[in-house]
């Protein structure tokens, strides 16, 4: 049965508009390749055609026609800017909040990652998010925990006080909440969002080659990172070590940022830096020339860098940090192994490079790709919680 068309007005981090990060690869990629039945708006051209306006910005004090409009709007100016001097100054997140008005007859709106207040034509809202916040504050950025609380808290009053659907708090207002993975969605209920309304969609990687265009070269272990120490690029250096011991003809090709220790350092224990690669040779050429994928990751929602190995049916080894022991199933696909633990890390690697092991996890990495994380599988899916989503909005507005 052919399914109703739906015109989707997608604010999330967009190529060419927001900086680059993972989740502007995310809407590249269900624009690219949507849905059954689904056309989207980019919110750049909604805001361009007047189908959506953004409050609280300069344009909208002067587009103020009478004088109690304006008093409205600069009123909203001064709380924006406010606000970006306290997220400027770390008493905040730095994710803004953003004020909303839809103008135009969308049939929903995917709100990925940004937290906002939407006035306006009702519309149905669907959230989507892939890490808590503290996770990437911690992690990434470095803060203190009890920094990173403050912030928390600070977000989470503000955002009551402000009537915004925070993409952690607040989310009573969203119709539905979808997280990339089963971690994450545990996590948004023990925050006590209601499970009939929270649903688990992963990103997917596109532009998947439909078969491997190189052969695995015996003993190479790969990894890939931009932030070189977060994903554990350390760790997999000191595994190195221990590796050759037993499998002297081991060697390590990391693609991305650059590794802590001299060329000379990195060649004595076996590892290659090919540096910075673009996708079509991660995909093409250095993805399928490794037996194993090491990614023993400090930080990370749903990698799509893990998704492409397991869908390149390379065995992935992963720290046990958040939600990676989901995607790779231990002792099938790959194996899961403690952070910052370089001895067990060589251990799972040295499994996985056994050519009998090897062929078996090898094709059970492409089975998961395959039934849980490729665009066959999550983009009906995705279309199935836009009809969830609908279907919440108009029982309330019974």
């Amino acid at each position: 049965m052919r399914l109703p068309e739906l015109r989707v007005l997608l604010m999330s981090p967009l190529p060419g508009v927001d900086p680059f990060m993972g989740d502007v690869i995310y809407s590249q990629a269900i624009l690219e390749q949507s849905p059954p039945g689904v056309t989207y708006v980019r919110y750049d051209d909604a805001i361009a055609s007047g189908e959506l306006r953004e409050l609280g910005r300069r344009q909208s004090l002067q587009a103020a026609q009478s004088r109690r409009a304006r008093a409205l709007a600069m009123t909203q100016v001064v709380r924006d800017h406010s606000l970006n001097v306290a997220r400027r100054s770390g008493l905040l997140f730095r994710e803004p909040f953003r004020f909303l008005e839809i103008r135009g007859n969308s049939d929903m709106v995917h709100c990925h990652t940004y937290s906002a207040r939407w006035t306006g034509v009702p519309t149905p809202v669907l959230v989507s998010n892939a890490l808590p916040l503290a996770e990437l504050y911690s992690r990434a950025r470095g803060w203190g925990r009890g920094r990173v609380r403050f912030a928390d808290e600070a977000d989470r009053l503000l955002a009551k006080i402000l009537n915004v659907s925070h993409i952690e708090h607040g989310l009573a207002h969203a119709d539905r909440v979808v997280a990339f993975t089963h971690t994450l969605g545990e996590w948004y209920a023990r925050r006590g969002v209601p499970r009939d309304r929270l649903g688990v969609v992963p990103c997917f990687p596109s532009g998947m080659p439909s078969s491997p265009s190189a052969e695995p070269v015996p003993g190479r272990i790969g990894f890939v990172a931009g932030d070189f120490v977060a994903k554990g690029g350390d760790t997999v250096i000191e595994a190195m070590a221990r590796i050759r011991r037993t499998r002297p003809d081991a060697h390590l090709w990391i693609a991305g940022g650059p590794a802590s220790r001299s060329a000379s350092d990195l060649a004595a224990v076996g590892v290659h830096s090919c540096g910075y690669l673009t996708r079509e040779e991660l995909l093409t050429r250095f993805l399928p020339g490794c037996q194993v994928f090491a990614y023993p990751s400090r930080f990370d929602g749903l990698p799509l860098t893990l998704l492409e190995a397991l869908g390149s049916g390379v065995p992935t080894v992963v720290s046990d940090y958040f939600a990676l022991p989901e995607v790779v199933a231990d002792g099938v696909s790959g194996r899961v192994v403690g952070q910052n633990d370089p001895d067990a890390l060589a251990g799972a690697v040295l499994e996985l490079l056994d050519p009998v092991v090897n062929v078996r996890a090898s094709e059970a990495a492409r089975l998961r790709y395959a039934s849980t994380y490729s665009p066959a599988v999550v983009l009906p899916l995705l279309r199935d919680n836009y009809d969830l989503a609908i279907r919440h909005h108009e029982s309330r507005e019974r």
